[in-house]
């Protein structure tokens, strides 16, 4: 898929900072300064879901739950929403439910690409009504019971699409006046301050997310359909999430109507620095690997989309066989036998072989995981982290 305007302010005039295994390459725009990718693969979500248990899911304390609590105790510290009454929310990409939950007294509206999210969700927040629709950039349309909402939430969607101006406008085509857009996405706003990781890199590659924003471009992207930024601001931290995220809320004040809109050059300047910045560490992720390229039978433990990006980058630059270094993947739910002709098995199958250590890859349990091998007598090896810290939990 080629693009030849910038998917938020239409520019033509760009420059490409990357290809990435030869399937993506992404460009900057010089108008706006927002990142794109400008010729790569149509995404496939068709094969695309995670592995999580109803268990875990409904437990309190999963990230899915904590996060989405988060955002509810800031859009509440931020909006009045007694004044406004009994209102009703679209959360589009809705996933499990957990944003939903939050919002006891009001109409709810949850839309998802995932059969398996939708139909936990609708376990999960029985008041509710969820649809189903194919992911695409207007895959909400079909799918609205209600003709306005007073609030549309969108977490971890817009940088899946090809078209979000499009998206913007669609979104304010269901909206109140006076109404609230409420978006959490990746940014580069504060990449000095964080590492990329693998999974970034998969996303990228395979055209899962042709976007790459930053303050800059969301601020021309928000200003072209005349929304008052409300608050923006960065979301703390979440182990698995790897990227800096932002959060933001909008407030549509009048009706839309496009305007031509470009931010102050020295914004943009600065992020085009931070879009080639992080460009940068994804391309310093591989050389943290040469010190494990010169061990022998280290075994991975995750069997999700990290290792899979991590042994697909590591094949593409190594001039051995991955399957050389990693003999075997450890996973607590194997879904698979192989990936890259290497099995995957249980911890408890994986101690009949030998290794000389294990590296956690699954950012998002590796302090979990970490401590588990830690206190597992059984393990008599080197156990570490993903990099770049390849943080070392068992020596």
């Amino acid at each position: 898929m080629k693009i030849n305007e910038c998917p938020v302010c239409g520019s033509n005039d760009r420059e490409e900072v990357a290809t990435l295994l030869s399937r993506a390459t992404f460009s900057i725009c010089l108008d706006c300064g927002h990142g794109y990718m400008s010729d790569g693969p149509d995404a496939d979500y068709s094969g695309f879901q995670q592995n999580y248990t109803d268990e875990q899911l409904l437990d309190e304390n999963c990230s899915f739950n904590l996060m989405a609590e988060q955002r509810y105790r800031h859009i509440l510290n931020k909006v009045n929403f007694v004044k406004m009454g009994k209102c009703s929310i679209l959360d589009v990409g809705c996933g499990y439910g957990h944003f939903l939950s939050k919002f006891t007294l009001w109409d709810k509206t949850g839309i998802d690409a995932s059969y398996p999210s939708i139909t936990f969700a609708e376990k999960f927040v029985p008041a509710a009504s969820f649809k189903f629709s194919a992911f695409a950039d207007d895959f909400f349309i079909r799918a609205l019971v209600k003709d306005e909402y007073e609030l549309i939430s969108s977490h971890h969607v817009i940088e899946h699409l090809h078209n979000p101006k499009d998206f913007i406008g669609l979104c304010l085509k269901y909206l109140r006046l006076n109404g609230l857009l409420y978006f959490t996405l990746p940014t580069v706003d504060d990449i000095e301050n964080y590492q990329p990781t693998f999974t970034d890199l998969y996303f990228l590659s395979h055209g899962l997310h042709p976007q790459i924003f930053s303050y800059a471009s969301l601020h021309t992207l928000l200003k072209q359909h005349n929304i008052h930024w409300v608050d923006y601001k960065k979301e703390p931290f979440w182990p698995g999430l790897g990227n800096s995220y932002s959060l933001i809320i909008g407030k549509r004040e009048r009706d839309c109507c496009r305007e031509k809109f470009f931010p102050q050059k020295e914004i943009v300047a600065m992020s085009k620095i931070m879009v080639k910045r992080f460009f940068e560490k994804l391309n310093e992720l591989k050389f943290s690997f040469y010190d494990i390229e010169r061990c022998k039978k280290v075994a991975i433990y995750g069997a999700g989309t990290h290792t899979q990006a991590l042994l697909e980058e590591l094949d593409n630059y190594w001039f051995c066989d991955v399957k050389d270094v990693f003999p075997l993947i450890i996973d607590d739910n194997p879904r698979e036998e192989e990936m890259f002709d290497i099995p995957i098995m249980t911890l408890e199958e994986a101690l009949n072989y030998e290794f000389s250590g294990i590296l956690i890859s699954a950012p998002a349990s590796e302090e979990q995981i970490g401590k588990r091998l830690r206190e597992d007598d059984r393990i008599k090896v080197l156990v570490f982290g993903s990099p770049p810290c390849n943080k070392k939990y068992k020596e």
